[in-house]
């Protein structure tokens, strides 16, 4: 297969995390995307060895300069997708915002930053850094339902509980009356509720 074949085939640009070991981030959108005949460029925001519950396993987030460099080759890539997952820094949504502003093709965000079980992933900061700066620039979003209420939910400044999603038809009205009813707003990844019945917002 010479060059042209292969481009020929689509390409998809993925920004996450990714893993040594597992099934997750990057690694699970090489693996479907290549059964599908599609082509990935990814970008890791963080690397670990395996995914969480391996002993002894490493993980570093990635460093900035380099992280801004593989974010720009990959958006002058042109693929027709850019699929936006985990990131673990306010400065890392930051530069992914300021890459994607002139992009011209769509934008996948899944909102990795929490659940009902454990809460945050992370900070408050990267969690509101990623509803202000590349909630705006996705036509797809595809939160957990704890990630919907924080990038939905209505209240004050700090994370207070204010929202509750009930039904993925809950959530489309709710994603209609927040005015981002112009992107395909899905729930995915359900997680039972913990006891604290933590609910959060991020306005």
């Amino acid at each position: 297969m010479n060059r042209n074949d292969v481009a020929s085939f689509p390409l998809i640009g993925s920004i996450q995390n990714s893993v040594g070991m597992g099934f997750l981030g990057n690694q699970a959108v090489v693996a479907i995307a290549n059964a599908l005949g599609a082509r990935v460029l990814h970008v890791p925001t963080m690397y670990a060895t395996a995914h969480g519950g391996f002993t002894g396993r490493s993980a570093s987030i990635s460093e900035p300069n380099q992280f801004r460099r593989d974010v720009q080759f990959l958006v002058g890539q042109r693929p027709g997708i850019v699929v936006v997952g985990y990131l673990p820094k306010p400065n890392l949504v930051d530069i992914v915002a300021t890459q994607l502003k002139d992009y011209k093709g769509v934008v996948l965000l899944d909102p990795v930053i929490g659940d009902y079980q454990k809460g945050l992933f992370v900070s408050e900061e990267t969690a509101r850094a990623i509803k202000e700066q590349l909630l705006p620039m996705a036509q797809l979003v595809t939160p957990n339902r704890f990630e919907a209420e924080v990038v939905v939910g209505a209240g004050g400044p700090q994370l207070l509980p204010c929202l509750r999603i009930q039904a993925v038809d809950e959530g489309a009205e709710i994603a209609e009356e927040h005015a981002i009813f112009g992107r395909a707003f899905a729930l995915n990844r359900p997680h039972a509720e913990s006891a604290s019945n933590r609910r959060l917002s991020l306005e």
